[in-house]
């Protein structure tokens, strides 16, 4: 046995095995990069449970038990064997999932690489976050610097757990047409409220998590890494008040 392996086709065996074996270690899921799960020629009901698995584990970080309480499943087990297949996702259930964390309903479909529903940035959308206690915030992009842009966010803790929803609109803090006009859609309603500009973060998030909210697929992933970003918040400080005197001047909203 010494021999053979110290011969050369023995070297040249042991070489490719351990090329092979490196080789699938750099193949390894990171989660340093998530992608939408993207499953073929599986059944409808092992497609959904890995989806819904993916997002468990992989975005939202829930253990079976905390997603079981959510949804309102009697028993763990039975969220188990939904996600690995055994049985598949009642309708109920798996409504009450896509609305709760505003999941589409044809990623799990397996028809869209998107995971996440955008609310639409308007007035009355806007109110109505607000009105369900939702707190706002303007999360900034880290590079472009020259056009500033962001996008409003709503986050609001259900007990121990985040909900968190990005508005379908790109925002501007260097605009002076409709990238501005989408940010004063939230100052309005702010200003409705009698909140202040102060009720609001103007933070600057990772390259990383930028992308992911324009796959649509960020809820909340770079929390720890956000730094406040100045150049924006002084932007979104003059144009708060700025609307604030104008409703005072004409008793209009701007």
């Amino acid at each position: 046995m010494v021999e053979w392996l110290f011969s050369g086709i023995g070297a040249t065996l042991v070489s490719d095995w351990l090329k092979k074996r490196e080789s699938r270690k750099q193949n390894l899921f990171c989660p340093q990069s998530i992608q939408p799960l993207v499953l073929t020629d599986s059944s409808y009901a092992l497609s959904l449970g890995a989806r819904v698995r993916f997002i468990r584990t992989e975005i939202l970080n829930l253990s079976l038990r905390q997603l079981s309480e959510i949804l309102e499943i009697e028993k763990v087990s039975s969220l188990e064997r939904y996600e690995l297949g055994v049985d598949e996702f009642p309708l109920q259930v798996l409504k009450k999932f896509e609305a709760y964390f505003s999941i589409r309903p044809e990623y799990l479909d397996g028809i869209s690489k998107g995971i996440f529903l955008n609310f639409h940035l308007c007035s009355s959308e806007v109110e109505r976050y607000l009105s369900q206690g939702y707190t706002p915030l303007i999360l900034c992009c880290p590079s472009e610097r020259s056009e500033l842009f962001c996008r409003v966010v709503f986050k609001k803790h259900d007990g121990a757990f985040l909900k968190v929803v990005v508005g379908n609109l790109l925002c501007s803090f260097a605009s002076s047409g409709g990238g501005q006009l989408n940010i004063q859609i939230l100052i309005q309603a702010l200003l409705q409220r009698n909140a202040s500009y102060t009720d609001v973060g103007v933070l600057k998030v990772t390259n990383r998590a930028w992308e992911l909210m324009r796959q649509g697929s960020y809820y909340n992933q770079d929390e720890l890494h956000r730094s406040a970003d100045w150049e924006c918040q002084d932007v979104f400080v003059k144009w708060f008040k700025d609307c604030e005197e104008s409703n005072k001047r004409w008793n209009k909203v701007c």
